[in-house]
């Protein structure tokens, strides 16, 4: 697939080199004489949907779900993200354009459009790539309508005309339809091959998986559950399975291919990309032994603590600490060797360079490196690893999952106790954590019967599950507005006091949403921006 990505780069410069609204392209500037002849070209033109998709969810995947959430706390250096950490945005972020996510829609119009008019294929030759390309779509609205509310529908290829370069902003409504027609198409599309490669494609499970994310966050639990209820039928039990022993965790983002709990991840590397990749500055920057470079964020307190409570608890460990953190790296860097504390709640605030190093940086996609690993220093001492071990050059090559095993199970126990089956619910809790180590059972912590207690439960697991995944923010609107407003205003004003702002918290409820970027004013009139954002560059 990797090649394919390549030889699409070279014939999209013939072929789509007309930029216009929405980075859409007009079917008659693309020369239909040498293009859309064969399967290459299929399959080149599928491959190039890829691409986009990996230039969008390289921001998109954290700036948009991640860093405006309760997940991280401040290094304190130049490289902050203050609008974002105090969610602050304007509507000139860069990180906020949807430019990109257009690109992955507008491709996949294109290719709903004329895979069916190559010559000489038949239906089954390129009905997989097909069904693709209709669940990439509907990925791509799902993430938009999350992030920016109404948003233009664009689901057909532009034909050029000015008045086509003029879309309003459709309603949710709308856009759910054409999510849920998309998935539907898609699941009817796909071939039923599921495992190997397919992990790095849109497959039948991730399709699945959409679904129940979708009709959850439109709260239409039954619905979700029957979708989430694939998993659990006949032969994908086995295909698609939790992990038996905490020490395979890290399979799942350094080697997905060999996990089971693995549905669909997006392979990234920067090197070959020429794009970077925002888990790398944001995160994980890279750096040597008791080094940090650029990042601004690190694990924030409340989290750290809760991690310290589960590790020095009677109830085992949690794997999910050392695979975002090297836990090694902050024993470590405090006493001296044969004095060391355990970790505890006053690691956090350790002075000195080296221990908060290992504070700032998340290991998630970092293999451990095979050479050079310090008698006492951290096990990760390359963050992110580069393509040559231990060069300079800030490579970044990381698997970011879109979906995995535990997302579904953990959305299905949210729907469950949206049902009325909460002690149920808590159960997939239970399955989570034991796969980590950490044996607490979750009826002890909530009444099956009381619903906002048991959904507490779940989305704190669902916290320490999806670090640095993309997932937190989604996951605070999908409780309600109201309540994210609530429980982020707090935190937004310790951080605006640690950052020595104006104390304003989460001013205006229209924050849950992001800014429409000034540029698409430009491009296409018909726009009218997210309050509170018109006015604010």
């Amino acid at each position: 697939m990797k090649t394919l990505k390549y030889v699409f780069l070279s014939i999209v410069l013939i072929v789509c080199s007309c930029e216009a609204f929405l980075d859409r392209n007009p079917l008659d500037s693309m020369s239909e004489s040498s293009f859309f002849l064969s399967r290459r070209d299929l399959a080149a033109w599928n491959a190039g949907i890829y691409v986009a998709l990996q230039n969008t969810l390289s921001s998109g995947h954290y700036e948009w779900g991640d860093v405006r959430s309760d997940l991280y706390g401040s290094t304190g250096n130049a490289y902050v993200p203050v609008r974002q950490y105090t969610n602050t945005l304007e509507a000139s972020q860069g990180e906020f354009n949807w430019a990109n996510l257009y690109t992955v829609i507008t491709r996949c119009n294109t290719a709903i459009e004329k895979y069916p008019t190559i010559p000489d294929l038949e239906e089954a030759d390129y009905s997989d790539y097909m069904g693709q390309a209709h669940g990439l779509r509907a990925l791509m609205y799902f993430y938009a309508i999350r992030t920016w509310g109404d948003v233009p529908k664009v689901d057909k290829s532009w034909d050029g005309s000015l008045s086509g370069a003029q879309i309003p902003r459709s309603p949710i409504s709308e856009i759910k339809t054409l999510i849920l027609s998309d998935i539907d198409d898609a699941l009817r599309l796909l071939n039923v091959g599921l495992m190997g490669e397919r992990k790095y494609a849109f497959n039948r499970a991730a399709a699945y998986a959409l679904k129940t994310d979708v009709h959850l966050w439109f709260g239409e639990d039954q619905d979700a559950l029957d979708a989430s209820e694939w998993f659990f039928m006949g032969d994908n039990v086995d295909n698609y399975r939790l992990i038996s022993n905490m020490d395979d965790y890290r399979t799942i983002f350094i080697d997905p291919l060999a996990s089971s709990e693995t549905i669909f991840t997006l392979f990234w590397d920067t090197g070959e990309s020429g794009v970077n990749c925002d888990w790398c500055g944001r995160y994980g920057s890279k750096g040597g032994n008791g080094v940090s470079v650029n990042n601004g964020l690190r694990i924030s307190q409340r989290l750290f603590n809760d991690f310290v409570i589960r590790i020095r608890s009677p109830f085992g460990t949690d794997a999910r600490f050392v695979a975002n953190y090297d836990t090694v790296g902050m024993y470590n860097s405090v006493g001296t060797p044969g004095n060391r504390p355990a970790i505890d709640f006053g690691h956090y605030n350790t002075s000195g360079t080296a221990a908060q190093s290992f504070l700032n940086k998340n290991i998630k996609y970092s293999p451990r490196p095979t050479t050079s690993i310090p008698a006492t220093g951290g096990w990760y001492t390359v963050l992110p690893l580069s393509v040559e071990e231990g060069s300079a050059d800030g490579r970044c090559q990381i698997l970011f999952p879109i979906y995995r095993l535990a997302d579904v199970y953990l959305l299905r126990a949210e729907a469950l106790n949206r049902l009325g089956r909460g002690t149920d619910a808590l159960e997939l809790v239970n399955d989570i954590r034991r796969r980590v180590g950490y044996m607490r059972n979750a009826n002890m912590e909530a009444d099956g019967s009381d619903k906002d207690a048991v959904e507490q439960v779940i989305l704190h697991e669902r916290k320490l599950e999806f670090i640095a995944e993309g997932r937190r923010w989604y996951d605070l609107r999908r409780w309600g507005d109201s309540k994210l407003i609530e429980y982020m205003d707090e935190i937004i004003k310790e951080r605006q006091i640690e950052l020595g702002q104006q104390e304003t918290g989460f001013d205006h409820p229209g924050r849950v949403l992001a800014p429409i970027h000034s540029s698409e004013f430009e491009r296409n009139p018909a726009l009218v921006q997210n309050p509170p954002y018109a006015g604010i560059e």
